[in-house]
């Protein structure tokens, strides 16, 4: 043993046969150290999992809904079976009804941002599908085969009477006091409800059951589809978490709204 009483011992695992199947998925490890001059003895065991999951692709920060003609966006994580992220590798995107793949490459925490723009989308639901690595068809019950788990999600159709949307964009990871932020927020107003040549945006900021900021934002220009920005200085009233309201009334009486969460 060293200073810190520990040591490190390193086993072949080949003659456990890892890859054959019927045997429990755990090698345990048991250990005796018997101290010298007081004959004190002393046991300890551990277990560790064994997994056949190589890597496994997940969803993260999505909307469940999409909307036509705004993009949806969202994070593609990347993790292996110890699920720690698996950086600088490339996940091939496919969307239902859509005739070309799109490729990602993850970063340093295994994630990688997209955005589907949706303008040709009709359908009730689409269908996401993310895969790192394809499995190949082949099964034989004696051995465990390696896996990479697909990702799969599925986002609804968000239906409006006059095909009017709003959509907070997700922001990566958590954001930090100090920081400055631009929130994107993209829209698409039917020209044919909107009487005004102004159109006004109104939003909350909530955090801890309070409103802790409020505003506008007016489009002077009649413009029907777009991207606005929201900025924020973070700080300790916004943590640790916080929930972003937009919404703008139309002249039929319509309201169209969206909110999205951000930890702090």
């Amino acid at each position: 043993a060293d200073i810190h009483g520990c040591f490190s011992h390193v086993v072949d695992l080949k003659i456990f046969q890892l890859k054959r199947n019927g045997f429990q998925m755990e090698i345990g490890v048991e250990g005796i150290i018997k101290e010298e001059g007081t004959e004190v003895v002393l046991t300890g065991s551990g277990t560790t999992h064994i997994t056949s999951s190589i890597s496994a692709v997940s969803f993260e920060n999505m909307d469940t809904y999409y909307k036509p003609g705004l993009p949806l966006s969202g994070e593609l994580k990347l993790v292996d079976g110890r699920r720690k992220p698996i950086a600088n590798k490339t996940i091939e995107l496919q969307i239902s009804g859509v005739q070309n793949n799109s490729y990602y490459k993850t970063d340093d925490e295994g994630q990688a941002h997209f955005s589907i723009e949706t303008s040709g989308f009709t359908s009730d639901s689409i269908q996401l599908t993310a895969t790192y690595e394809k499995v190949a068809n082949c099964y034989d019950s004696n051995w465990i085969s390696p896996q990479h788990q697909t990702g799969y999600f599925t986002a609804s159709r968000f239906h409006s009477p006059s095909q009017s949307y709003l959509n907070i964009q997700a922001l990566p990871g958590t954001l930090k006091c100090g920081q400055h932020v631009a929130i994107p927020v993209h829209y698409i107003l039917n020209s044919e409800v909107i009487k005004d040549k102004e159109v006004v945006f109104h939003y909350l900021v909530v955090s801890r059951g309070d409103i802790v900021k409020s505003g506008t934002h007016q489009l002077k220009e009649n413009n029907n589809k777009g991207t606005i920005n929201l900025d924020f200085l973070m700080d300790i009233t916004f943590a640790p978490l916080t929930r972003l309201l937009v919404y703008t009334i139309l002249d039929n009486g319509e309201l169209v709204a969206h909110s999205a969460d951000f930890p702090v």
